[in-house]
């Protein structure tokens, strides 16, 4: 999918610009959790694959028109980063 097929340069602006602040957010998070520095080769590796990890689970999501692929997201998550994930009450 093109962004810029019909779409508005002020709306594919918008996007990019919420996509990179997104990725930010993630990479400054992921760093933290796993004492990286943000501007690592591994920091930048683990946060492709955890959006990457997202974006199909959306995609699954939809294509089953249900919220379950998102039940075990965050456990998903943590162990993508080779973390032990939390456990909510």
């Amino acid at each position: 999918m093109s962004l810029e097929s019909g779409i508005p340069s002020a709306a594919v602006n918008i996007i990019r610009t919420s996509r990179d602040d997104h990725y930010k957010i993630l990479i400054n998070t992921i760093s933290k959790l796993t004492g990286l520095d943000s501007e690592s080769t591994r920091a930048k590796w683990l946060t492709m694959v955890v959006v990457r990890f997202i974006t199909a689970t959306l995609m699954e999501a939809r294509l089953e028109n249900s919220l379950d692929p998102f039940n075990t997201l965050p456990e998903s998550v943590f162990a993508l980063l080779g973390l032990e994930p939390q456990r909510w009450a």
